[in-house]
């Protein structure tokens, strides 16, 4: 749903740049399943920010390890992403070499109920 990545580019990032002293940006995406939100949110933060990705913290946990086994191994059908502009695949796409992530990209089996990243 482009629409709530567009608000975060728009309208939350640059409240959090605005901040004096920015620290690095933490990003917990619950429940990611098989990843595309996650890694949609790190080429989306690696685009909007002056220095890309760097000073990101990016948590991606859910519950079923088979799902999270294809999140971390990132690698997904072209139906998958589209929507996100070619130029921005080339750009992000781990295969170039310039992985969308920041200082820490982590997907991981993990229940909210327990504890928070």
């Amino acid at each position: 749903e482009e629409q709530h990545f567009a608000f975060l580019r728009d309208r939350v990032l640059p409240g959090l740049l605005a901040r004096p002293g920015r620290q690095e940006i933490r990003v917990w995406s619950a429940a990611c399943s098989t990843g595309e939100e996650p890694y949609t949110l790190a080429i989306t933060l690696a685009d909007a920010l002056p220095d890309g990705a760097d000073g990101v913290n990016l948590f991606a946990s859910d519950l079923s390890t088979k799902a999270l086994a294809t999140a971390r191994g990132a690698v997904y059908k072209m139906d998958r992403v589209r929507g996100i502009p070619t130029d921005v695949l080339r750009r992000q796409s781990p295969i170039t070499g310039a992985p969308p992530f920041g200082t820490s990209f982590t997907c991981t089996s993990h229940s909210p109920a327990i504890e928070s990243p």
